[in-house]
C-alpha cells in the first residue's frame, strides 16, 4: 500500500493469507498471522474497532501455543487500538495494566516499554501525572525512561512511539511548542512504523502541532513548516481515501487547520463541521472533542464568542466521554 500506492492489493493478499491461517489452526504461525492480519489489515480497512476481537484471539491463540512473543505484540496492539478508537481511558487503562503485567512475566523488554509509554499517556490524560501534557508521575520517570531508549539502538521503534504519544499528550494540553520538539524527535525514527497506527498518529498530530506554532516562527522559517504540514496532510489525505470510516475525520481536520491558516473562511467551516461530524459517524469521541476545541478557536479569534462557547461545551463533553478529565 504505502509502497506502490495499491492498497487494494494488499489487501487481498492479506485476506488470503488469513484465510489459509484459519484453515491450519494447529499451525505455529496462525497465531501470528492472525495478529499481523488485524494490525495491518483489518484495523485499516474496516472500522478499527472491529480489529479488537481479532486480536484478542491472536492472544488465546499465541498463549496456548506457547507463542509469548506474540501474544504480548498482541496485547500492546489491542491497547494502540483502543486508544486510537477513543475508547474509555479507564478501560483502557485496565487492558494496558494486564498487557504490562504479561510482557513481564514473559521478559519480553522491548513491549513493556511500548506500553509503559501507553500507560504513561493514558495517566496523564486522566490527571495522575505531575501535569497535563508530562507523563512525570511516582511510577514514571521520564528523563531516565529518555535515556535508556536513546542509547539502545534495537528500541528505535518504543523511542519513535515514546515521542509520538509525548508529541500527542504535549499537544493536547495546548504546549504546543514542547508538542513540536517531540515531533522532532520522532521524526527520524518513523521509518520503524509503515503502516502501524501510530504512525498514522505522528502524521495527524504532527500536521496539528505544525499549524498550531506556524504563527510563532519566523518568516524565514515558515516556507518550510507549510511544505512540512502539506507532507503530513497528503499522508493523511491518501489515507481518508482509501479507509474514510477511520480517516476522514482526522483529514478533514488538518484541511481545516489549513483552510483557516490561508484564511479561506468557509472552507474552514465547512471543513471544521466535516471532521465533527465524521468523527460523530465512526463514533470517535476524542476526535470530535479535538474538532471542536479546534473550531471554537476558531470562531473565537473571529470575535463569535457565543458560537465559540457552544463548540467548547461540545469539546468538553467529548474529552469527559474519552474520559480525558
Amino acid at each position: 500500500g504505502p509502497r506502490f500506492g495499491d492498497f487494494d492489493l494488499g489487501i487481498r493478499f492479506s485476506h488470503a493469507g488469513y484465510r489459509i491461517a484459519e484453515r491450519n489452526a494447529q499451525h505455529r504461525f496462525h497465531a501470528s498471522t492472525s495478529m499481523v492480519f488485524a494490525i495491518f489489515t483489518k484495523c485499516w480497512a474496516e472500522h478499527v474497532r472491529a480489529s479488537e476481537d481479532t486480536l484478542r484471539y491472536a492472544f488465546s491463540a499465541a498463549n496456548k501455543t506457547g507463542d509469548l512473543l506474540y501474544a504480548s505484540y498482541s496485547l500492546n496492539c489491542l491497547n494502540t487500538v483502543l486508544l486510537f478508537a477513543g475508547d474509555p481511558l479507564s478501560a483502557v487503562h485496565t487492558e494496558a495494566e494486564r498487557g504490562l503485567a504479561f510482557a513481564r512475566n514473559a521478559q519480553h523488554g522491548l513491549i513493556v516499554d511500548i506500553i509503559s509509554t501507553q500507560l504513561a499517556f493514558i495517566d496523564s490524560l486522566r490527571g495522575r501525572t505531575r501535569k497535563l501534557g508530562t507523563f512525570d508521575s511516582e511510577r514514571f520517570n521520564e528523563q531516565a525512561f529518555e535515556f535508556r531508549l536513546s542509547n539502545r539502538p534495537g528500541l528505535a521503534i518504543a523511542e519513535c512511539w515514546y515521542w509520538t504519544r509525548k508529541m500527542q499528550a504535549r499537544y493536547l494540553a495546548g504546549d504546543h511548542d514542547t508538542a513540536l520538539a517531540s515531533l522532532l524527535r520522532a521524526e527520524p525514527l518513523i521509518w520503524t512504523s509503515s503502516m502501524f497506527l501510530e504512525e498514522a498518529e505522528f502524521h495527524f498530530y504532527a500536521a496539528l502541532t505544525l499549524a498550531s506554532t506556524l504563527e510563532r516562527v519566523t518568516p524565514a522559517m515558515r516556507a518550510g513548516q507549510l511544505e512540512r504540514l502539506a507532507r503530513h496532510q497528503a499522508k493523511l489525505n491518501v489515507l481518508a481515501s482509501n479507509f474514510p470510516q477511520n480517516f476522514d475525520n482526522r483529514a478533514a481536520l488538518v484541511n481545516a487547520e489549513i483552510a483557516r491558516i490561508e484564511s479561506r473562511i468557509l472552507d474552514a467551516e465547512r471543513l471544521y463541521e466535516q471532521a465533527i461530524n465524521s468523527a460523530r459517524a465512526s463514533d470517535f469521541p476524542h476526535q470530535e472533542a479535538i474538532a471542536s476545541e479546534l473550531a471554537a478557536r476558531f470562531y473565537q479569534s473571529r470575535g463569535f464568542s457565543i458560537i465559540s462557547e457552544a463548540y467548547l461545551r461540545n469539546a468538553r463533553y467529548g474529552y469527559l466521554r474519552w474520559g480525558a478529565l
